[in-house]
């Protein structure tokens, strides 16, 4: 018998790390009686990028919901809310969507409702490779406790989102720590990841490094002096071709312009061996470029863990406490640069150098397979909810 699960997580929202999530769920559950259906922002897009049933989230309480009703989009509502109610599982996650700011905790209550109201409807829920926090308000605490202790599978991705989620009220039993779901992506076959690299950029496989810059730390001082250097001695003096990878694309915190604003410094002895992914690719695609690389320089968390599914040898920019203890999970903690000295001067010299002597080298396998291994537990745990 074929059971219906429901998707939510920021679909839609032009974050590779967040597709690359949905690709592993979409993937990991492919192989069980389930149907599935994911709501997105972009359901249209989201279908292209998963070949997946996609719909557009639907208000989560009865006056926003009549008022969605009663406008001319109440027939899309209407798809949306019946595949909702159909569900026999509903999922939610993963990665970094259970927190707050000092000005609001607005989205964190529509998740407390989701899960409320799918509870309410006799559905099982499942919260899967989420993180949990910061908080800065103490609604937002107890509601985290009240819904997460309705649910009926918890994985978390770090053992901070699990202490949280206790001193919240959870038992400690419930809540699973596994890897990122993104660890058990697949990458895309070696051929298309070359005819992308080719068309996107005119370049080969061949002595080519991967850059993933993120568009949160350009205005930090130096950050972009120290990636035109980067770039300049890659290129001119060590002879690598370089691609650069944005893997935030809209409009509020776009990679796309941290791309540009450092192919712009650049000299222009190296613009001929410099190019961007500039369109919009399945995750396993990005992964698949990634995996052709020589080396991997990345400032983003699922750029570190694609250089690690792929075996390539990579350093990470740890702007954030999640990056580092990604580095120190695969046993590599000397791996990570931080942003002081990434940004302290001519610093991107010395790295230039630094990746000319990484490059190339084997990575140790095992350690990624057994991470592997403990990320697929989580299709385990959910496929078991089936009616």
């Amino acid at each position: 018998m074929t059971s219906n699960y429901c998707v939510f997580g920021y679909y839609g929202q032009g974050n590779t790390g967040d597709e690359a999530i949905l690709a592993s769920i979409i993937d990991g559950l492919s192989t069980a009686d389930i149907r599935l259906a994911v709501y997105s922002d972009q359901p249209q897009l989201t279908s292209r990028l998963h070949s997946v049933a996609a719909f557009r989230p639907f208000p989560k309480t009865p006056w926003s919901l009549l008022k969605a009703l009663i406008k001319s989009n109440r027939s899309e509502t209407i798809r949306s809310l019946w595949q909702f109610l159909r569900a026999d599982v509903v999922v939610v996650g993963g990665g970094g969507l259970f927190f707050d700011t000092p000005e609001t905790n607005k989205w964190l209550k529509e998740y407390y409702r989701l899960i409320d109201l799918a509870k309410r409807l006799g559905k099982k829920v499942a919260v899967v490779g989420v993180s949990v926090g910061p908080f800065h308000h103490q609604e937002s605490e107890i509601g985290l406790g009240a819904a997460f202790s309705k649910c009926d599978f918890i994985s978390v991705r770090d053992e901070q989102s699990r202490f949280i989620l206790v001193t919240c009220g959870v038992e400690e039993a419930r809540v699973e720590v596994i890897p990122d779901l993104v660890f058990a992506l697949p990458p895309c076959d070696r051929t298309r990841a070359i005819e992308i690299l080719n068309i996107e950029t005119g370049m080969g496989p061949d002595n080519l490094v991967v850059l993933a810059p993120c568009s949160y730390n350009m205005e930090v001082a130096g950050w972009l002096d120290s990636y035109r250097d980067l770039v300049n001695e890659l290129t001119t003096t060590h002879n690598f071709w370089v691609v650069l990878v944005p893997m935030q694309l809209n409009g509020q915190r776009d990679d796309r312009e941290a791309v540009e604003a450092i192919i712009d410094r650049i000299d222009d002895a190296a613009r001929g061996r410099v190019g961007y992914i500039s369109k919009v690719y399945a995750p396993g695609e990005i992964e698949g470029i990634f995996s052709l690389a020589s080396f991997v320089f990345s400032e983003r968390l699922h750029g570190t863990i694609m250089a690690a599914n792929t075996g390539r040898p990579f350093l990470s920019l740890a702007y954030m406490p999640k990056v580092s203890g990604v580095a120190s999970m695969l046993g590599k903690p000397d791996s990570c640069v931080s942003m002081t000295e990434f940004c302290s001067q001519d610093y991107g010299k010395v790295l230039a150098s630094k990746i000319r002597c990484l490059a190339d080298e084997p990575s140790e396998a095992g350690l990624i397979h057994q991470i592997r291994d403990s990320a697929r537990h989580n299709f385990l745990h959910l496929s078991r909810l089936k009616s």
